[in-house]
């Protein structure tokens, strides 16, 4: 099962400019207005926190571990042309529904007071990819993002990356998702968490980026991974583009499908979904489809 990939394209035709404050400006296809763009999308901030407050910490002047509270209204970036920013509502609709999935299942197997029932949730994997690419994007080009040597600022993204992110180009070979999980290991599905950080090579340069949800890692690297290095070099602990992640509390099974149209792996996680006051979700490694 694959759904098509949403459209992120701009309405022909053309307009042959180039809004240098516009990240997209490799496309020569901006407006001259520029937008304030949530990068990691209102209506997902919004479903983290229905009164808009949120918790987040890295912001500039301050200790990277220092939480804060601020607006949801306000994590604002213009980093986009209108024309631009218009063309990816259809990802922040993918970013939406990929996060109050992963919620909805959490919390129906905790609800112990009515049965769940089996369900999936159906994506197409690439609009995952690219969904976390324009929130890396978003957050690098406007400086937002810190690795161990500090703030990273003065980078845009390369027009390949732009070209891939609005669907005129395929993601390479070796790029895209990788989910990172230890099989047998606890972790806690926190419901309220939700971020983004960055990923660099030996040169110090943002080559990806790791977004993680409810606990769930996943990293999405614009670039062939060193597989001699972990956790790439373990099938066990990173799957590149997997079919499935699925969570069962023994009375039902929920989960994710990728539909991918360049596949992966193919593998799927398994996750016990545990409700004692304790950490969640043993990892188990699988090879097949939620029945």
């Amino acid at each position: 099962m694959r759904p098509r990939q949403v459209k992120t394209r701009t309405p022909p035709p053309a307009t042959g400019l180039a809004n240098d404050r516009c990240y997209a400006a490799p496309l020569n296809d901006c407006s001259r207005k520029i937008t304030g763009e949530h990068t990691l999308s209102h209506s997902v901030l919004r479903e983290l926190s229905p009164t808009g407050i949120v918790e987040v910490n890295g912001l500039p002047g301050r200790p990277h571990e220092e939480f804060v509270s601020v607006q949801a209204k306000g994590l604002i970036s213009n980093v986009l042309c209108d024309r631009h920013n218009s063309a990816l509502s259809n990802l922040d609709t993918v970013g939406h529904r990929f996060f109050k999935s992963l919620r909805a299942i959490n919390a129906a197997l905790r609800d112990k007071a009515k049965k769940p029932r089996n369900r999936p949730y159906l994506f197409n994997g690439h609009d995952v990819e690219r969904y976390i690419l324009k929130a890396l994007c978003g957050d690098g080009f406007a400086g937002k993002m810190t690795d161990h040597g500090g703030r990273i600022r003065g980078w845009r993204p390369s027009a390949q990356w732009v070209r891939i992110l609005y669907g005129l180009e395929a993601f390479p070979e070796g790029w895209g998702l990788y989910l990172a999980a230890t099989p047998g290991v606890e972790f806690d599905l926190d419901e309220d968490t939700l971020g983004i950080r960055p990923i660099t090579n030996d040169r110090e340069e943002l080559c990806g980026a790791t977004f993680k949800a409810l606990g769930l890692e996943f990293d999405l690297l614009m670039t062939v991974p060193n597989l001699a290095q972990p956790p790439y070099n373990n099938r066990d602990t990173s799957r590149y583009r997997p079919v499935e992640v699925d969570f069962s509390d023994g009375r039902a099974t929920q989960g994710i499908i990728f539909g991918w149209d360049i596949r992966g792996q193919g593998r799927l996680l398994h996750i016990d979904h545990i409700t004692e006051d304790r950490p969640q979700a043993p990892a188990q490694e699988g090879s097949s489809a939620m029945d």
